[in-house]
């Protein structure tokens, strides 16, 4: 009986532990020397980190800390206009060092190494590609249609 009460007083600490595990994202920018960078990501069920940065010769640092991996949104500006902005993208960040180099207007190009969970993200999109590619037409078409029915019950009315 004292073996359980033992092990159910160190569940709790070594969830704990495993929740203070750090993060580094090391960083460079091609083309931009100077400035802010901004990064996001969640820290369990309910809590949003917004950290920021400054560019100093084109290079960054994030340091944190995660329970697990999670997904990240990087962004140069104060107000991305959301995953289309040239400025931003994301990744999976994940206890450990990373890195990820970006270029200015093509950040949708980086490379990010030191993250496994990444590299798998990465390998799925790829492999997911061709079938968004297939997709594009059909949703330019249903925005048509739809822009179309609009139009029409904007007349009607």
């Amino acid at each position: 009986m004292l073996r359980y009460l033992i092990v159910l007083f160190f569940l709790p600490a070594s969830y704990t532990i495993r929740a203070q595990q750090s993060f580094t994202l090391k960083g460079h920018i091609t083309g931009h020397s100077t400035g802010m960078i901004r990064i996001t990501y969640s820290q369990g069920d309910d809590k949003r980190i917004t950290d920021s940065g400054r560019i100093s010769n084109g290079a960054f640092e994030f340091h944190g800390k995660l329970a697990e991996p999670t997904l990240a949104y990087v962004y140069e500006s104060r107000n991305p206009t959301g995953m289309d902005d040239p400025n931003a993208t994301e990744l999976f960040i994940e206890p450990g060092d990373m890195t990820i180099s970006l270029e200015q207007g093509h950040f949708k190009d980086a490379v990010i190494t030191g993250s496994p969970i990444e590299a798998d993200y990465k390998a799925l999109m790829d492999a997911k590609q061709p079938i968004l590619d297939e997709e594009k037409p059909l949703i330019k078409r249903f925005e048509e249609a739809n822009e179309a029915y609009r139009k029409a019950v904007k007349e009607k009315l």
